[in-house]
Order: structure tokens, then sequence, then C-alpha cells
């Protein structure tokens, strides 16, 4: 079934807050048809206001603006869009974003890079070229840039869903509402570095000819622990999910033959060719 060319409503036209529908031609004295909002509310720009980040008559610092506006799309989204002035295409709403961007990427890169340097140290895994600081350095520019990305396709589609559906939403008014989104940003980034700092003890490994690293209290040469005569399973899953196939082989035999002094025999082969039992 062929689709129906739609019609945008012109730029000029005026809108029902509440619904959207056309009110040209009514008196503001009435009622929207649709949902039956006054017109009033619709036919004048009373209930749209600059928000306090591009608001300067107030003689607030920058710093002030900048922190209110964003608790206020952070806090109180809803509010702050519903009164949010959109008709206004100027370079401000998009420095808000730039400074949410680069804060939000560096603390993203910070906290890729400590796990990246953890990983490093207590697991198997690449070198961090130039360590972590120059790690952090390299990843933050590369983080603005996808949020900065991110902005854009996701405004692109917005701006062309609308036009297929016939709504009068162009792409201006559409990156204006995401440049404020982006205040959004900071508070994820804060969780994410909270939960790399939180306390947590991680025990160092050794280095091991079969495994590479292993944990310090393995014994290298009769591959037991030499803490337990049995490795816990804490032991074994940490700091990764990574299981003994022995230990899984030993509880596996024990429960098919409901035996608890079952020994299972295991040859293994070792990477200089030698063979061992355990």
């Amino acid at each position: 079934m062929p689709r129906t060319d739609v019609v945008i409503p012109d730029e000029t036209s005026v809108l029902c807050e509440g619904c959207g529908y056309t009110l040209d031609g009514l008196p503001t004295t009435g009622q929207c048809p649709e949902c039956g909002q006054p017109i009033s509310q619709s036919a004048t720009d009373n209930g749209r206001k600059l928000p306090a980040w591009e608001d300067t008559t107030a003689g607030r610092s920058a710093f002030w603006r900048f922190a209110s506006t964003t608790a206020q799309v952070v806090f109180r989204p809803k509010r702050f869009y519903q009164t949010l002035a959109t008709r206004r295409y100027d370079h401000a709403a998009a420095r808000f974003a730039q400074l949410h961007w680069a804060v939000s990427a560096a603390l993203f890169a910070g906290a890729l890079s400590i796990h990246a340097y953890w990983f490093q140290r207590y697991q198997l895994g690449p070198k961090l070229p130039g360590g972590p600081w120059v790690f952090c350095a390299v990843m933050t520019p590369i983080t603005y840039f996808l949020l900065w990305a991110t902005t854009r396709l996701a405004a692109r589609l917005t701006a062309w869903e609308a036009a297929y559906r016939g709504l009068r939403l162009p792409l201006p008014v559409v990156l204006r509402g995401l440049y404020y989104h982006a205040a959004h940003y900071l508070p994820v980034a804060m969780g994410y570095d909270t939960k790399v700092w939180e306390k947590e003890r991680v025990l160092r490994k050794k280095a091991d000819p079969l495994l590479g690293k292993t944990c310090q209290f393995l014994n290298l040469e009769t591959r037991n622990c030499g803490i337990y005569h049995a490795r816990p399973a804490v032991c074994r899953e940490f700091p990764t999910s990574t299981r003994c196939a022995y230990w899984d082989l030993w509880k596996f035999e024990r429960v098919q033959q409901d035996d608890d002094d079952v020994l299972p025999l295991v040859q293994i082969t070792f990477r200089n060719g030698k063979n061992g039992k355990k």
C-alpha cells in the first residue's frame, strides 16, 4: 500500500503546546479542538524562557549559570524542556554541551585508564602504550568525539523521523534540546568513576610458567594451594571467573558416583611435552 505524503506544518503556524494540533485561524480565546487546552497558552511564548545559562541579565557568574542549568536539566528535565525557548538558534547551547562533553570525556577516559591499568597489572593483557596517563590523554579526545558524534546522529535521526511522520521538529530545534541533554552525561561519568574508586583489595599475582600469572599462594611444583588442601571457589574464581578443571571434575565424579572419597586420576600434558598425573 503506497504511503500518503504528509504535510509538515509551516514554521509560522501556531501549534498546540499540548498535542501539536495546528491552531491557525482559531481565536486565541478558544480551546484546542484536539485536546481542549486554551489556545492562549500556545499563541504566545510567555511560558517559554531562556535557561539560566543563556540569561546574562541577572548578573550571575558563568559558573553559577552553568551549575544552575545543569541542576535543572538533571533533576527537573520535564519542567526544563517545557519552559525552554526553542526558536533561538545561537551557539550558547552548543557551548554548554561542549563543556559537559569535555568534563564527561575526561572522567570516562580516566576510569577506563584505571581499569586498563589494573587489568594489565593483575591480569594477562597488553601493556598500556606510554602508561595510564598517556592512555588517558589519548582516550579523552576520542571519548569527546564519540559524545559529539552520538549527539549529532541522534539529532538527525530524530528530525528525520519527525519529518517522516509529519511533525514540525526541525534539526536546529532538536540539536538545541540535545545540547542541554548533554548534562546527563556528567552523573553517568561520575557514577562510573565512583565504581572504580570503591575500596577493594586486589591480590597481586605471580608469574606462572603454565598460566602466565596465578595466585601467589599456589605451589608451582605441586600445583596445589599453599593454604588449603582443596582450593576454595573464591580463590579459583578470583579475580576472574576462570575455573579449575580438576576441581570441577573432582566434584562431578563424587556426585555421579555418590562417593565422597573418589579421587579421579587425570593425565596432564605440559607445554614442554612432559606428562604428569594429578
